[in-house]
């Protein structure tokens, strides 16, 4: 797969792309800059007091930006993958609210080969705007603007199937969304290492 500079680029000067995850196509920005970050908010006409995910490399970014103590058994168990952690923030990122942060870490070869030259975390939102279905292909990205660098990426749809949202406390799970994985499959998973799900 070839490697896509223009994305990376965009992300590093603050500019805002359209990428494909494992789950949904993504708006993407640099979660350091409050101008990519408003940008995203801009064009999913979104209130500025409703949170948006980050993607992070790996654990280790994760534990830069929040505080992964009582995630970290699960955190190892389900990522990389389509589960995103509710984790208190270390109030480093331009993202509200800033009490806590949804972190994930994709396992889509494009995510991947972007980390391999970026090291901030990137916003990972659904393409849509708010209230609105999700982009899932190509077509749904056609009403974004020019300024938005879409991925140079031809290896096929993505799943369709948003992120699972989980926050663990002490030995207890809140599943928030239910999506990818499932509350079932969350359970059989967590339940024998001693958690309650909620």
């Amino acid at each position: 797969m070839i490697e896509d500079f223009q994305c990376i680029k965009a992300i590093k000067t603050n500019g805002v792309i359209a990428y494909p995850t494992d789950t949904l196509w993504g708006l993407g920005a640099s979660a350091m800059s409050s101008d990519a970050v408003n940008r995203i908010y801009e064009l999913k006409e979104r209130q500025h007091t409703l949170p948006v995910s980050i993607l992070v490399s790996d654990i280790a970014m994760a534990s830069d930006y929040a505080v992964v103590d009582d995630s970290l058994e699960l955190m190892k168990l389900f990522l990389p993958g389509p589960v995103t952690f509710i984790l208190p923030s270390k109030h480093k990122l331009k993202t509200p609210p800033k009490e806590t942060v949804g972190i994930r870490i994709s396992t889509h070869p494009f995510v991947e080969i972007m980390f391999k030259h970026l090291d901030i975390p990137i916003i990972t939102t659904s393409i849509n705007k708010t209230g609105s279905s999700p982009a899932v292909s190509r077509e749904d990205l056609e009403w974004l603007p020019s300024d938005v660098v879409i991925a140079d990426w031809q290896g096929g749809e993505v799943v369709g199937i948003p992120s699972t949202v989980i926050e663990v406390k002490d030995k207890n799970i809140k599943i928030y969304r239910e999506g990818y994985m499932s509350h079932k499959a969350v359970e059989s998973i967590a339940k024998p290492l001693g958690y309650k799900i909620f």
